[in-house]
């Protein structure tokens, strides 16, 4: 049940979150760099989800920078922070937490992480999008071929594997209402990432081979299909918490 309330937060999260991106992208680049980290952070999700989104991301932020400064920020603040919230619930059931935070301290928290995550997103984009341009100053020197292809696939996806991994580190490490240490983390995150990799590559495989949904659901099998892939993403992060507290109940009746 827990799972299926992240997924329909998640989705819901979304676009308030990109607006979110939106507004820095306002003193960090132009519109048309806007469209292109919008392209990016759907590259590596599966193709049927991210003809889903895209489209839909694009429409809702492209914009709207101006709007977001001057109006609306609490209420797109809110709106975004209530995916973070969901994992918490996910986290505190997941590591047996009966301490709660006051209300405000974890909206303030909920908060502070979409601003941060909204800052890293368009920054690790211009990362991305600046890895082809050095490579391309350095072919000055030589023709590389189809070693830019390769180093372009593995900066891109190499980054975009980092910044799961660090944004599931932080929020292992802080959302839950009592402390946890590093070491005590680390098993869960490293499987969740594992997991999402091969999931994000066995869902897309399933869908282009062993699926049609537009049969059973029609002109709503792309909403379906981005559904499912939030309600699998929910499933693993959610796991990767359970392991972390299986782990150190084993360890400490062990002790």
């Amino acid at each position: 049940m827990v799972a299926g309330y992240m997924s329909f937060t998640a989705l819901l999260a979304i676009f308030p979150f990109m607006i979110v991106v939106a507004a820095f992208m306002s003193f960090l680049g132009t519109e048309d760099d806007l469209n292109r980290i919008v392209e990016l952070m759907f590259d590596t999700l599966p193709k049927e989800v991210a003809q889903t989104l895209e489209p839909a991301v694009a429409e809702v932020v492209v914009g709207r920078q101006t709007g977001f400064l001057t109006f609306g920020i609490l209420t797109t603040l809110w709106a975004a922070s209530n995916g973070i919230e969901a994992v918490r619930l996910a986290f505190n059931r997941a590591y047996n937490v009966e301490h709660v935070r006051s209300f405000v301290i974890r909206r303030l928290q909920n908060f502070a992480f979409v601003l941060l995550a909204g800052l890293m997103v368009p920054l690790m984009s211009f990362l991305i999008v600046l890895a082809p341009l050095v490579w391309r100053a350095a072919s000055i020197w030589g023709d590389f071929g189809l070693t830019f292809h390769l180093f372009f696939i593995v900066v891109r996806y190499g980054i975009a594997i980092l910044a799961l991994f660090a944004t599931l580190l932080v929020l292992h490490l802080w959302l839950p209402n009592h402390g946890q240490h590093l070491r005590d983390v680390l098993p869960g995150v490293v499987f969740t990432v594992v997991l999402f990799i091969l999931a994000g590559t066995g869902f897309s495989v399933y869908l282009s081979d062993f699926s049609n949904y537009s049969v059973t659901y029609g002109s709503m099998a792309s909403v379906v299909i981005a559904l499912m892939f939030f309600y699998l993403t929910s499933v693993i992060v959610i796991l990767g918490a359970y392991v972390n507290a299986g782990m150190k109940r084993f360890q400490r009746l062990s002790a």
